[in-house]
């Protein structure tokens, strides 16, 4: 026979099988999701052209406000991207912001999409040198691209 109690008894194990089946269903189509998504990051860029003369250098400023990775790259170099030049980056002048010591160089960069310097770099003031190490016949226009944290 059956009893108001087993009547109660299995309302209740109807009620959480019901229970459980809904979080089931609701966990399957995303309502309870309680994952982060990645904040999207921002790589500064800074991009410095100019022209370049035998025998001659040009020298630009730029602030890192976040420690990370730092990667220069001479983007474009004209008329001859296969001319090979100097390109360094170091740790601005305080004081003289027409000299730039670089720290990590190459002597010979030619233009292309591929970071020719890769350096860890913190927060400060940094510089970008490109110079004539012998093969720069003409007067050429070069662009150069600098990605930071």
């Amino acid at each position: 026979m059956i009893t108001l109690r087993r009547l109660r008894a299995a309302g209740k194990g109807l009620f959480r099988g019901f229970s459980c089946l809904a979080m089931l269903s609701a966990a399957g189509c995303g309502l309870l999701d309680n994952s982060t998504s990645p904040t999207p990051t921002n790589t500064p860029t800074e991009t410095f052209s100019g022209t370049l003369a035998n025998k001659g250098s040009s020298i630009f400023l730029f602030t890192v406000t976040q420690a990370g990775s730092l990667s220069v790259t001479l983007a474009s170099f004209n008329p001859s991207s296969t001319t090979g030049v100097g390109l360094g980056v170091g740790t601005a002048s305080t004081t003289d912001t027409t000299t730039c010591s670089p720290t990590s160089s190459t002597p010979n960069a030619s233009a292309g999409s591929a970071a020719q310097i890769t350096i860890s770099a913190n927060p400060g003031q940094y510089c970008v040198k490109i110079y004539d190490t012998g093969g720069v016949t003409a007067t050429s226009t070069f662009t150069i691209q600098i990605t930071h944290s």
